[in-house]
């Protein structure tokens, strides 16, 4: 995946973690290296989103660095969208790690009209699907760390 598409990914990211966020009265702000929100998170959710790219850890490690100084809630969180970062010595221990993926657009070809939705009410539907579901997976590239 490239820069620019994994860049596009952590912006994406950022967007939803800010609409998270302020569904649970966060005050979240974008900066042109991060998205910080200084309040609780919502439970998953990061405090500070890195952005740009790997080339920004100067300004990425000054960002959470002023985060810390305003001593946001415990159990805080960074999540380094580039996987690019050595918090260990900020105190942070790793959480996770990630992939983005990332699949082209396309058009829509015509839709058969055999193709419908309808509810799973059964375990062996849900296996069913599930084995369909795991048939279309893709192979992940890039990367995506979170830390607390």
């Amino acid at each position: 995946m490239s820069l620019d598409h994994r860049a596009a990914a952590a912006r994406n990211n950022a967007h939803w973690c800010d609409a998270m966020a302020r569904a649970h009265s966060g005050r979240g702000a974008f900066s042109a290296v991060a998205w910080i929100n200084p309040l609780p998170a919502p439970r998953f959710y990061p405090n500070l989103v890195t952005l740009g790219g790997p080339d920004d850890r100067a300004a990425h490690l000054n960002a959470i660095r002023d985060l810390m100084a305003e001593k946001p809630a415990p159990g805080w969180a960074v999540k380094d969208s580039f996987a690019a970062l050595d918090l260990a010595p900020l105190g942070f221990r790793l959480l996770l790690e990630a992939d983005w993926i990332h699949r082209p657009a396309r058009a829509f070809g015509r839709i058969d009209p055999s193709c419908r939705a309808s509810r799973v009410t059964s375990l062996r539907e849900l296996e069913l699907w599930e084995e369909a579901w795991r048939a279309g997976a893709m192979e992940p590239r890039g990367s995506s760390t979170l830390r607390c």
